[in-house]
């Protein structure tokens, strides 16, 4: 594995206050790392941080070895895949929602952009919608429309904020499974995920933020009932199966 992003001494403040405080951390191909916190704890800022979306002048971010500064928005555009969690388009076809993930590359749709879209739309299993009006989806399958479109423009990074959330389960498990096929295709994908044990179903790295800050950071190991605790004040109990973990908050009356 490579890396393709790196995050150095990275702080962040909005109207002069404090958001993101000395952060640094690294994302290889074939990796996915996921981004754990409480409300507050600045994990969608710093999605929007390294999608280019917030910018700060404190530390550096670099993107296959070049730093962000020096990139311009185009190239940036083409490598840089944003799936934000609340998820708006137009009417217009599934086809053509996707396409617009290929706006980096043209000016006029040609016939290998085309092809493009209906390769992606194999690749996610979603030909039966694809001459359907996208916003008479359902949230899964609106989800998996933003997930081609961000994955048409052939990114070497993908950024997910809260995929799952306001999901059926169904569609849960469906974005969950797709998450592990994209990771095999070589690209490095960081997720802001509340629910820990989506967490554990596709995360290969974790960085935990706390009070603005990194608490941790590593592989599944460093998730612990005592670590969890400290993040969200609430009693957790790790059951293992073999090489699976799963938490379970104490207190809860119902089975998972």
């Amino acid at each position: 594995m490579s890396e393709i992003l790196n995050v150095s001494n990275y702080s962040f403040s909005y109207d002069k206050k404090l958001v993101l405080d000395n952060i640094s951390f690294g994302v290889s191909d074939s990796e996915t790392t996921i981004l754990i916190g409480a409300n507050g704890a600045g994990k969608s800022t710093l999605i929007k941080c390294i999608a280019g979306i917030q910018k700060s002048k404190v530390g550096d971010i670099t993107l296959l070895g070049k730093n962000y500064k020096e990139y311009k928005r185009q190239e940036f555009a083409k490598n840089v895949a944003y799936v934000p969690q609340n998820i708006m388009f137009e009417s217009m076809s599934v086809i053509d929602a996707i396409l617009l993930g290929r706006l980096p590359y043209f000016s006029h749709p040609s016939k290998q952009d085309y092809e493009k879209v209906y390769e992606i739309i194999q690749k996610l299993g979603i030909e039966h919608i694809a001459n359907s009006d996208v916003q008479k989806l359902s949230g899964g399958e609106r989800q998996k429309v933003a997930i081609a479109r961000a994955l048409v423009g052939n990114a070497k990074l993908l950024l997910m904020d809260e995929p799952t959330a306001n999901l059926d389960l169904k569609s849960q498990y469906d974005t969950l499974n797709m998450i592990n096929v994209l990771k095999n295709d070589g690209i490095g994908i960081i997720i802001s995920m509340h629910d820990i044990n989506h967490a554990l179903e596709v995360g290969d790295k974790y960085v935990v933020l706390k009070d603005k800050k990194i608490l941790a950071q590593g592989d599944v190991n460093i998730l612990t009932e005592d670590l969890l605790h400290e993040v969200y004040d609430l009693h957790f109990h790790l059951i293992e199966h073999g090489n699976t973990k799963h938490f379970h908050i104490e207190g809860e009356n119902h089975e998972h």
